[in-house]
């Protein structure tokens, strides 16, 4: 089974797919339809219903594109994971 290690703790694609889609709830990024996270190539992919969206996953992942498809796509699961929730638990949306 491919998984990530973060902080110690192993995580499969399921459990991030899980825990990045409850973050982004959290802090009102609602229009994704599907999460695929793929723990053995540490990779992401998300779609939204809405650009502004993509915009706001974008700026967590520090990338400056502007989207133009309602797709959000990171080589990189582990930093996008942790900007999340560094993002999620800033005083404005705890």
């Amino acid at each position: 089974m491919n998984y990530l290690e973060i902080a110690g703790e192993k995580y499969g694609s399921d459990e991030l797919t899980s825990h990045i889609a409850n973050r982004l709830a959290e802090i009102g990024v609602n229009s994704f339809q599907s999460i695929q996270v793929n723990a053995g190539n540490n990779h992401i992919s998300i779609a939204f219903d809405d650009e502004q969206d993509v915009d706001i996953a974008n700026a967590i992942a520090g990338s400056d594109s502007q989207s133009r498809s309602n797709a959000f796509q990171s080589k990189n699961v582990v930093s996008f994971l942790l900007s999340l929730v560094n993002t999620s638990n800033q005083p404005g949306f705890c």
